[in-house]
């Protein structure tokens, strides 16, 4: 039981990151981004691709977080901004396809064969007869710096400020001569780098494959909504939740059935509390 736990712990920080992303884009322009997946694919496989061309692990991880913020701001540019005004179903529905776009593309360059990096991270830690795996150790260890990167950025930074302005009062945010197109265009951008750090960390731990950022974003979607959409803490609360009840949910069933505890925590969450555990119930 303590074993699962520390392993749902683990897993739940970076569906709580991919989370975080979702959240983002919630936050600042009021509609869930189901792209998230691919850009988490787009940004492992860009880490893959750029690792021989640089020749150490941790370029190869800058050069694909900074790909996948170039590729967040590009998909905001060309793709989403033309809809940026359209009924949530049609922003809903360009997503997804852009979703598609992302994840075949990768398919389409690398194959869909499982593909792995070559960081040399092995072994693993062992306190009290509990083991954890340094592989997983050290993802989680990246994705609390981001998370507290995040943070430091929303809360202490102008872009932060603006974020947050336009994500309160979107009129005011317009009257305080706020550029409405540049922050969403950076907070598309900083979803795609959480989604870079989240897809590398996930194909560290396992194994990268086409649709590894899709069998991400079921559990990712309940945690954000678990949390709260918009809440930055939540996500990452709901991601540590869904991940600890995934790895408990295995303890009674065959792991291929993790993502049916995703989904009854999604459907049950929205008939129950659909503002979540931190957000605010609004009167309609």
């Amino acid at each position: 039981m303590l074993q699962a736990l520390i392993n749902g712990v683990t897993d739940g920080m970076l569906i709580g990151l991919t989370a975080l992303g979702i959240s983002l884009v919630y936050a600042v322009q009021r509609f869930p981004n189901v792209s998230q997946g691919g850009l988490v694919t787009a940004g492992a496989y860009a880490a893959y691709a750029f690792g021989p061309l640089v020749g150490t692990w941790y370029l190869a991880i800058g050069a694909g977080v900074l790909s996948a913020f170039v590729l967040g701001m590009l998909g905001y540019l060309i793709v989403i901004r033309p809809f940026r005004t359209a009924p949530l179903m049609t922003l809903l529905i360009v997503t997804i396809g852009l979703e598609f776009v992302l994840d075949y593309t990768v398919s389409f360059f690398w194959g869909n064969s499982l593909r792995a990096y070559d960081f040399g991270v092995t072994g693993e830690f062992s306190v009290g007869g509990l083991y954890v795996s340094r592989v997983a150790a050290y993802t989680s260890l990246v994705a609390l710096a981001t998370m507290a990167v995040v943070a430091t950025v929303v809360r202490r930074t102008r872009i932060g400020r603006e974020m947050r302005a336009l994500s309160d009062d979107k009129p005011l945010a317009r009257v305080a001569r706020i550029s409405e197109n540049r922050t969403l265009m950076l907070a598309w951008g900083a979803a795609g780098a959480l989604a870079a750090v989240a897809g590398i960390c996930y194909g560290v731990k396992s194994q990268l494959s086409p649709l590894m950022g899709w069998n991400l974003l079921l559990p990712s979607f309940a945690a954000a909504i678990l949390g709260g959409l918009g809440s930055f803490g939540g996500a990452i609360l709901g991601g540590v939740v869904v991940g600890v009840g995934m790895e408990l949910f295995t303890l009674a069933m065959p792991a291929v059935f993790k993502p049916i505890f995703a989904f009854l925590v999604l459907t049950l969450l929205l008939l129950v509390r659909p503002q979540g555990l931190l957000g605010k119930a609004v009167r309609v």
